[in-house]
């Protein structure tokens, strides 16, 4: 059994400022805006990451972790 739940799938980077292209996994891609901590599957195992900025782009949304500041991070 699952104990979080799949919400999207990061498909690129956005820009030169660190942000995240998500596609979302849920009727309206706004739901995923209100979230302030997302988990980040890796290595069998999650990852919490704290969101600084999410906003949609048609029928993606764009996030922002904190501590990742640019492309390079």
């Amino acid at each position: 059994m699952k104990k979080y739940i799949e919400t999207g799938k990061i498909v690129t980077t956005h820009g030169l400022r660190g942000e995240f292209k998500v596609y979302p996994w849920c009727d309206a891609p706004e739901e995923l805006t209100g979230y302030k901590t997302l988990y980040l599957a890796e290595n069998g195992g999650y990852r919490a990451m704290k969101v600084t900025r999410a906003r949609t782009q048609q029928q993606m949304v764009l996030l922002q972790f904190e501590g990742i500041d640019d492309i390079d991070a």
